[in-house]
């Protein structure tokens, strides 16, 4: 497929997805966890607060949550283009295929979703407070380039653990299992001290993305605990897609 026709493809698909019921939900969900992320944040300058916005604890509650909802419809929407579907030549194919389609469905939400903080932001207002980062001596703007790169990768590799899942087990036990997996940690704990071994690094998606609340000797210490961290999780995926293509039916 040229260029041209997969950005086709995936705005078609987009389209779609904004024509389901669901959308107003995602949407809603957009705005209140712009908001929540927003209020965090609105005692310091403008680029800070925005990093101090995506590493809100309820601001990233939410907006796994809306992801997880535009994860099941996509997947919805994917099944419905039979047409496309039949083309696809085998299992691996059609598992690859919706696996990316999602990403970056939930790629255009995210970017979505910083907009409307954005402007949850704008309409706060700063009041010129200056914030440290943790005892790291670097600028600011580094570590939300950081933190903007982490929070892409998590939510896709726990967006293609969803779409692993909802292909063997129904939607709820699936939603209770994302509850579990994201929003239970924030409730009891949203701060993790002095991590200098892998047997201490946060397990929760939740608990990895909310940088701000994680605590390393250094920024290459934190950098190589999150990459063992995200080996890991791929290895897992990795896993459920062999299982999934095991006992996946007929196409």
């Amino acid at each position: 497929m040229s260029l041209k026709n997969s950005i086709k493809y995936y705005l078609a698909i987009f389209n779609q997805c904004i024509n389901k019921q669901k959308f107003i939900l995602i949407l809603i969900f957009s705005i209140v966890a712009g908001g929540l992320g927003a209020i965090s944040g609105m005692e310091i300058t403008y680029f800070e607060s925005f990093l101090i916005s995506i590493n809100d604890s309820y601001y990233i509650m939410f907006l796994l949550l809306l992801l997880f909802i535009n994860t099941k419809n996509t997947i919805d929407v994917f099944k419905e283009n039979y047409f496309y579907i039949i083309r696809l030549n085998s299992k691996k194919e059609y598992i690859n295929k919706l696996i990316k389609t999602t990403i970056i469905n939930n790629l255009i939400i995210i970017l979505l979703n910083f907009i409307i903080l954005i402007i949850w932001r704008n309409l706060f207002g700063f009041n010129g407070a200056t914030y440290s980062i943790k005892n790291y001596t670097f600028h600011y703007s580094i570590y939300l380039i950081y933190c903007i790169i982490k929070l892409i990768l998590i939510t896709s590799a726990v967006s293609s653990l969803n779409i692993l899942l909802l292909l063997k087990i129904k939607y709820r036990y699936v939603l209770i299992f994302n509850c579990l997996l994201c929003i239970l940690p924030t409730v009891i704990s949203n701060y993790y001290y002095n991590i200098n071994s892998i047997i201490k690094i946060p397990l929760s998606p939740t608990s990895q993305i909310m940088s701000l609340g994680t605590y390393y000797n250094s920024f290459i210490s934190e950098i190589l605990f999150f990459i063992i961290y995200f080996v890991i999780f791929l290895i897992i995926i990795d896993i459920l897609k062999k299982i999934c293509l095991k006992y996946l039916g007929d196409l």
